[in-house]
């Protein structure tokens, strides 16, 4: 019995003497990847792979191989490098919509019959006691001359009255002013632009009782505002802490505000008003006239070297406004009229009640 077990137990320590030694978990991977990797050559349509895990490839051949593997995949590299920063660049399309847009997803645009003239009432006392030494106004007096001019600052609203103020009758007593040109403007602009000619808003002169408008609807989808303001270039209303509800427009008069509040220490009055500063008067016409150029020429953005064509030279190189990009979903007007001057005054005056039916 003895003898039995002795015999097992030398036979077991000669199979622990032919048993390999194990591989540690490092050396299992190394001969993993080997093995897939050849595997993968050899089995792959690139061109060259096989030839380099062949065994009965010749060296020469196979450095030509590397060679030509190296080159083509820094090709490739560089071709997706320069395909993304192209894309980078300009990683928005614009295209236009064939079936067109539901007029009642367009905003109504915002209509305005303004004048720029304000003036005080000791101006136009002086300017009336001036007009009554012409000979053309022997007729009135002083009172009647400070009625009639005060139409130069008529304030137009949906309650106007036209026979509290005579075009005619100002227009003949001014004498050398154009009262159709000085009294009436007809102002389209975006609903929620303040109708700022400089800033974008359009302005036109009252030359038609019709006008014909078009509008042109720009619409940017939500899924652009990941990308950075610096690469897509417009903002969407509310993501400006410039302006409460953001639009180019708004943004662009706000910076020439702050930079003549921070050039004369006030604001002109037909800009809106600012509760810390003061509005301009007479004194400061000086100030705003030397400035006035500079404030409507603004540096473009993000642009290291500003074109000479520009000549923002010759207003101090404009005004820098960095914060202000165009509106992502943007509305535009085009307007169409004729240049025809109405004067209401030299039309048909025959009361309704004596003229004849038509039909």
């Amino acid at each position: 019995m003895f003898k039995v077990s002795q015999h097992h137990e030398y036979a077991y320590r000669r199979r622990l003497r032919r048993r390999p030694p194990q591989l540690s978990k490092i050396d299992i991977l190394k001969a993993s990847v080997k093995t897939v990797s050849k595997e993968y050559c050899q089995e792959s349509s690139i061109c060259g792979l096989k030839h380099l895990v062949d065994d009965t490839t010749p060296f020469i051949e196979r450095l030509v191989w590397i060679i030509m593997l190296v080159v083509s995949v820094g090709c490739s590299i560089a071709l997706v490098q320069i395909t993304f920063n192209k894309f980078y660049s300009a990683p928005l399309v614009t295209t236009q919509l064939p079936d067109g847009i539901p007029v009642d997803n367009i905003i109504f645009p915002a209509v305005g019959l303004c004048t720029n003239n304000r003036i005080s009432k000791q101006a136009v006392s002086e300017l009336a006691k001036s007009l009554l030494k012409e000979e053309r106004n022997k007729q009135y007096n002083e009172n009647e001359m400070m009625t009639l001019l005060a139409g130069l600052g008529q304030l137009y609203g949906m309650s106007m009255n036209v026979n509290n103020v005579s075009p005619i009758a100002l227009h003949n007593a001014l004498g050398e002013y154009d009262v159709h040109e000085l009294m009436r403007k007809l102002q389209f602009s975006d609903a929620y632009d303040f109708p700022d000619s400089p800033s974008g808003s359009f302005a036109m002169q009252i030359v038609s009782p019709s006008v014909q408008v078009s509008a042109s609807f720009t619409k940017a989808s939500r899924d652009i505002q990941h990308v950075p303001i610096s690469l897509r270039k417009c903002r969407f209303y509310d993501e400006s802490s410039f302006l409460s509800f953001y639009t180019y427009s708004d943004c662009m008069l706000k910076c020439r505000m702050l930079f003549l509040l921070d050039r004369c220490n006030c604001t002109p009055f037909n800009m809106p008003k600012i509760n810390t500063a003061r509005t301009c008067n007479m004194k400061d016409v000086q100030c705003l006239k030397l400035y006035y150029s500079q404030s409507i020429a603004v540096q473009p953005i993000n642009v290291e070297t500003v074109p000479e064509e520009l000549e923002l030279n010759l207003v101090n190189g404009g005004i820098d406004c960095p914060m202000c990009y165009p509106t992502c979903s943007k509305t535009t007007y085009g307007y169409d009229f004729n240049n025809v001057v109405i004067y209401p005054e030299f039309l048909n005056t025959v009361p309704d009640s004596d003229r004849d039916d038509w039909l």
